[in-house]
């Protein structure tokens, strides 16, 4: 003899969305596709869940002297950051953390801001130069 399972049917959209807004916390979106629904741009620092800076959206808290930032810069000025953080990180054998690496060379690299500046500015004349 078998046993036989009792059919309870499948669970409707609206009770899976409903299920969901209790379990999570959030409320039904409408059926309006995304397409349709009128653009806005929402930022971790705009976004109205977000009640603390863009530095702290972690949930976990950044430890003492610590700062968690993220940077906008080009593919390969942050492989090349990344690729000598990894090339440190293995003469050291691992046995220091990828972020007192990473803190040493921004250092360092903060340490040639005034060659960076004349090389920029140098640069910025000989375009304007060319513009003429």
């Amino acid at each position: 003899m078998s046993a036989q399972r009792k059919d309870v049917g499948r669970p409707s959209v609206d009770d899976l969305a409903a299920g969901l807004s209790a379990r999570f916390g959030t409320e039904h979106q409408d059926d309006t596709p995304e397409s349709d629904q009128p653009h806005t741009d929402v930022t971790p620092a705009s976004h109205p869940k977000n009640t603390r800076g863009a530095e702290e959206s972690h949930t976990r808290p950044a430890p003492p002297g610590m700062t968690r930032r993220s940077l906008y810069t080009t593919t390969a000025a942050f492989t090349a950051l990344d690729e000598a953080a990894a090339q440190i990180q293995k003469a050291t054998s691992g046995l220091v953390p990828k972020h007192d690496i990473l803190a040493r060379l921004l250092h360092a690299a903060a340490e040639q801001a005034p060659a960076v500046r004349r090389q920029l500015a140098a640069d910025l004349a000989r375009r304007l130069q060319d513009a003429e």
